[in-house]
């Protein structure tokens, strides 16, 4: 069962960095401010949870292989307590970093990527003679 546990831990860690690298290349890609804080802010707080997830199924798995009383519990509440606190800092700083932008003038862009169907129909908005601009 020890066995089982530590792979699954791994599989979670993995899952967790791998959005962690999906919210950083979409805070690359995207294209305006908002939408950069909404990928950096779901890249955070789902990536660090499964890896924080993962570090608890392994920590409970070595607890099962060891029975040691009180080394791996007291990790396991540590990787517990600093997932709540992820959970609850994260989106609140996210929270407040976007509304002060907004209040600052930041705008949302209406900006298309190229080639999305947003770009095709305004670029067949700009070809026509007297569309409403």
């Amino acid at each position: 069962m020890g066995e089982a546990l530590e792979w699954i831990g791994g599989m979670m860690a993995i899952a967790g960095s791998l959005f962690c690298v999906i919210g950083g290349i979409g805070m690359l890609r995207l294209p305006d401010f908002f939408s950069r804080t909404h990928a950096a802010s779901i890249g955070d707080s789902l990536g660090a949870a499964l890896v924080l997830l993962g570090l608890v199924v392994y920590e409970s798995a070595q607890w099962f292989q060891t029975q040691e009383s009180g080394g791996s519990v007291s990790v396991i509440i540590k990787l517990l307590l600093l997932l709540g606190f992820i959970y609850v800092v994260s989106p609140t700083a996210t929270h407040a970093l976007a509304k002060a932008a907004f209040a600052g003038g930041v705008r949302v862009d209406s900006v298309a990527a190229p080639g999305s169907a947003s770009d095709e129909a305004q670029s067949n908005l700009d070809g026509q003679e007297g569309s409403p601009r």
